[in-house]
């Protein structure tokens, strides 16, 4: 599989038909993804014209897949290349499934192989676990998930793979690993170094699993693939795209991620039911108003009513910067210390979310339609509303902050990486900003916003902003974030409550 001067991209799009997996894959049927009451097909259908048409402005040669239980998608899904460490799941499983492992407990021995081999793509350790199942154990692997393009070859790296295939096998990919070993195979999966988290790895989806392994020519550009899993309860998708002579792994890496971000556009990520609470947590569910087309707005209450101090977070208030809500997430899933009751309102702009728009359903800010210092906007992008309060959602939020009067009060928006620490006590917003990792400042005064609007009718508490960086929050921020929270918790605060330096 050379590479030709100025090879490029070929035509040959493969429209969407319906599949059948496997007779031992574990298909639920009519798997609704949790949080929602559809179908992964009815929420979402990759972009696939658009990634075609991004596939053919790169150098390079290029072939990807997308698969869910019911429906496939392709561009040369057919077109073989070799698989470098993307092969390396493929050993996993085989290893995992031989007679003389799969009845027994891993040791050192092999999770000192396995884990190096698919953590970190350890090319010594592939080929000890290629040297134990050989070229016979990949194609017996080959053979049970039904791949139709797959070719060994005395070089492991040198295996030929296709899109079609690898999606096969990566949307069921734990239903061909042993039941005792299962569990580890994918912590492994889903446990991929820093440094090799490019691609489909810098864009995974929130409040889904990822699980993927990434192939790479020595990083000369010979190749660059990745082949992955992504899954919500009982939903899955999974993709594959595989790219030859890209001329450098820099430019590799970006193809890889131009084409993901384009098939995964519009993904479902955003599921305000959908939190899981630490057993024991005393936690309800509240409705606090719905939305212009009457979709519920709601808050998941952790801790008692009688706790002295309340907290407040909103995920969500503008519909396209809802990078907050993973962090509520996974706040949801923490126990709440004695004395404080903790409030995540993830979508305070329900209509907005599900229309992907800044705007309320009637083209309303709703952070420029609150009382305080409101003036007309007629700037599409910040209007004001019609009047002060006009919207539905601005009046929930209001009349929740008003009912239970949070001493803190945090608003996550989108996409200037700070804390804006324009009001109340911006000692308490220092503190979220030096624990986040986030630049604190006083950004200018806006009329008609929310933490403006609190902090004026509630005097003694703190409203503030915390401005996201673009995308979703990757695990290391999410950690940070949710210690930044937990020190409000606890009431801590940093230096002036009235400055704005550091």
């Amino acid at each position: 599989m050379a590479c030709a001067a100025g090879s490029t991209a070929l035509t040959g799009a493969v429209a969407a038909a319906t599949v059948t997996a496997p007779p031992h894959a574990r298909v639920t049927p009519r798997c609704l993804v949790p949080g929602t009451e559809r179908t992964i097909d009815q929420l979402w259908r990759p972009d696939m014209s658009a990634a075609i048409a991004y596939a053919r402005s790169r150098v390079g040669d290029i072939a990807f897949a997308v698969r869910t239980a019911d429906r496939f998608y392709g561009y040369r899904p057919d077109h073989a290349e070799w698989s470098a460490s993307v092969v390396k799941a493929m050993l996993l499983v085989t290893y995992l499934d031989l007679p003389s492992v799969a009845g027994r407990a891993l040791g050192p021995g092999d999770t000192s192989v396995l884990g190096p081999m698919i953590r970190a793509s350890n090319n010594d350790d592939a080929q000890q676990i290629f040297d134990t199942v050989g070229q016979d154990g990949l194609r017996a692997l080959a053979q049970r998930v039904g791949m139709t393009h797959f070719a060994t070859s005395p070089v492991w790296g040198e295996t030929s793979v296709t899109p079609r295939d690898q999606t096969r096998f990566f949307l069921h990919i734990d239903s061909y690993v042993v039941a005792r070993h299962r569990s580890y195979a994918m912590r492994l999966l889903r446990s991929i170094i820093g440094p090799e988290r490019w691609g489909i790895g810098e864009l995974a989806p929130p409040g889904w699993k990822l699980y993927f392994k990434g192939g790479w020519g020595y990083g000369t550009g010979l190749l660059d693939h990745q082949v992955a899993l992504l899954t919500r309860g009982c939903a899955r998708v999974s993709l594959a795209v595989l790219t030859m002579c890209d001329g450098s792994h820099a430019y590799g890496k970006a193809t890889l991620k131009g084409i993901f971000a384009r098939l995964l556009r519009r993904f479902p990520t955003r599921f305000p039911m959908a939190f899981m609470v630490a057993a024991g947590a005393q936690t309800r569910v509240v409705t606090v108003g719905r939305s212009v087309q009457g979709r519920p707005i709601t808050a998941r209450v952790l801790g008692p009513d009688s706790a002295r101090r309340k907290v407040l977070l909103v995920g969500c208030i503008h519909g396209n910067e809802c990078a907050g809500v993973a962090i509520l997430s996974a706040l949801a899933r923490r126990r709440i210390k004695a004395g404080v009751q903790l409030w995540l309102v993830p979508e305070m702009n329900p209509d907005g979310t599900a229309a992907d728009t800044r705007q309320n359903a009637h083209g309303v800010d709703l952070n420029r339609n609150f009382p305080y210092q409101w003036r007309p906007i007629s700037d599409p992008t910040y209007y004001a509303g019609p009047r002060p309060a006009s919207e539905p959602e601005t009046r929930a939020a209001m009349a929740l902050i008003l009912r239970i009067k949070p001493a803190v009060t945090i608003w996550y928006h989108q996409h200037q990486d700070l804390v804006d620490m324009a009001g109340g006590d911006r000692g308490v917003a220092r503190r979220y900003a030096q624990v986040s990792g986030l630049r604190a400042t006083c950004l200018p005064f806006l009329p008609g916003t929310a933490p403006g609007w609190s902090n004026h009718e509630l005097p003694r508490t703190t409203s503030f902003v915390v401005e996201l960086p673009a995308g979703p929050v990757q695990p290391s921020a999410l950690a940070r974030h949710v210690h930044a929270v937990q020190a409000i918790l606890d009431g801590q605060r940093s230096g002036s409550p009235t400055g704005c330096g550091p």
